[in-house]
């Protein structure tokens, strides 16, 4: 961990998680982890909502860009932390920081949306 001090209001740790330089604080990225380790332990204990995600099926999944992007916030947003992170984290966060340390969390998502299209489509045209 290298500490930088940042003059009269936070210290950042950066870490270096998968190659993410991370400017959460160290007890801010505990909590955060843990909240999502529980929410993923109930919804996807056997990997099915990364499948619903890589599927696309997920409300306005036709209008997501970002995959993975959506899939962290969906899960931010599922394990009931949005009043903590509106207090504690925007303060001295903004979204690229906060997907920052989601991506470090939570289950990487393959899109796979065209694929079923497509595979659906030879299916119905075969009938």
């Amino acid at each position: 961990m290298i500490l930088q001090i940042v003059p009269q209001v936070y210290i950042f740790v950066q870490w270096n998680l998968c190659d993410l330089a991370m400017k959460i604080k160290e007890e801010h990225f505990i909590f955060l982890k843990n909240a999502v380790a529980e929410t993923l332990s109930v919804h996807n204990s056997r990997n099915e909502l990364v499948i619903a995600y890589e599927r696309g099926e997920f409300h306005n999944s036709e209008k997501t860009k970002d995959l993975q992007r959506r899939f962290c916030f969906d899960i931010l947003y599922g394990s009931g932390l949005t009043k903590w992170v509106c207090k504690t984290l925007y303060p001295y966060l903004n979204d690229d920081h906060i997907y920052t340390a989601l991506k470090a969390i939570c289950p990487q998502v393959v899109d796979r949306r065209r694929a079923c299209e497509a595979s659906f489509a030879r299916i119905q045209n075969t009938t």
